[in-house]
């Protein structure tokens, strides 16, 4: 009993010096929620970073929510803590690839929207310092993956989802499954755009007037923003293809010395920032192209207006069977309360099999 009470003040602390990162100071939380105390869903990822950092493993993004009070979340860490970091692979799950940002609060929403009917595994990307490998590409990150899904799949046909970035690699994933012998009984695309990337745009920063991008490098060097602008600028810098030897002797060195917010927005942009450059460069090669599969493959459009794009966004060009699905919302808004009832019900009647069928 000792011990227990010892290992929840230890979690207390942990939640405690977290949300001291995370949140304005002075505000009394003991008794409010995450959001009721200043959070939002950019200041809850941070808070989930740090909370990662202190922990020192990968925690679910299941049940993290801006409701939740500090004693929720020394609930949360409590169950996952307790929890086998891996666990039996459901039986003929769905395998999930977020986006660009990786696993992230909305995406576990929707799969737990989709629980009752469907079970899905999201996979996990590598680190920054993986990406930076010399050899490392889209191809090498799909073959990985088709070797998890291998492993933790049954005898039946593969079915893949990916949401935005992770289209492509579902994409590309298909084409490696196949290329095992294995059967990809369909891929579900929410709304990735096939051939036009500016939505993967890292840097708007590089297309403003000198002038303009100084004064704000310069507020966010001052606190205004906790860094975060300076934090894209170096990383966009850094995530070009000639910084890489920086950045693979930058691989063991801890960023202990930089404040925590900038930290935080330098590791989560750098992330994002590499995982479009392999992308970009999976596209201009010829693996792209050659990815091109027969299996179905559904794209689920939101209601976004994309200028000089056709209605399958492209995708027609590397699939023999495409179907298009409508969906309402923008791109980042088909997760949005409003909207995710009509994805949830549209997402399942595809990759769900019929009362009575086979899946």
């Amino acid at each position: 009993m000792r011990l227990q009470a010892q290992a929840e003040q230890d979690l207390e602390a942990i939640v405690a010096l977290a949300w001291e990162r995370t949140l304005p100071p002075g505000i009394s939380t003991a008794e409010r929620s995450f959001e009721d105390a200043g959070g939002d869903s950019a200041l809850l990822m941070q808070f989930f970073f740090f909370l990662e950092e202190l922990c020192g493993r990968n925690l679910p993004m299941e049940g993290f929510e801006l409701a939740m009070t500090p004693a929720d979340f020394v609930a949360y860490l409590a169950a996952s803590l307790d929890a086998p970091q891996s666990p039996p692979p459901p039986s003929a799950p769905l395998f999930l690839m977020p986006g660009r940002g990786a696993d992230e609060p909305r995406l576990a929403r929707f799969r737990q929207a989709c629980e009752a009917a469907i079970t899905m595994r999201t996979l996990a990307y590598p680190d920054w310092q993986r990406m930076v490998e010399p050899g490392f590409t889209i191809d090498v990150l799909a073959e990985e993956l088709a070797g998890v899904i291998a492993s933790e799949s049954g005898e039946g046909a593969v079915k893949l989802a990916g949401y935005s970035y992770g289209g492509h690699v579902a994409l590309a994933t298909a084409r490696h499954l196949v290329a095992r012998g294995r059967a990809v009984g369909l891929v579900a695309i929410l709304d990735a755009n096939a051939l036009q990337l500016d939505n993967f745009e890292t840097a708007p920063v590089r297309r403003a007037p000198l002038g303009q991008r100084l004064a704000r490098i310069l507020r966010s060097a001052m606190g205004a923003d906790g860094g975060e602008y300076c934090a894209r600028v170096l990383s966009d810098t850094l995530a070009q293809a000639h910084w890489a030897p920086v950045l693979r002797a930058l691989r063991g060195v801890p960023f202990a010395w930089a404040p925590r917010s900038f930290r935080y927005h330098l590791i989560a942009h750098l992330r994002m920032a590499l995982r479009v450059r392999l992308l970009r460069q999976w596209h201009a090669g010829p693996s792209a192209a050659a990815a091109r599969i027969d299996a179905p493959v559904f794209l689920f459009r939101s209601d976004e207006t994309r200028a000089h794009a056709s209605e399958d966004l492209g995708w027609r060009g590397f699939c023999a069977n495409l179907a298009v699905v409508p969906i309402p919302g923008s791109h980042l808004g088909i997760f949005d309360d409003a909207n995710v009832a009509v994805l949830v019900e549209r997402f399942l009647a595809v990759v769900t099999p019929p009362r009575g069928g086979a899946g």
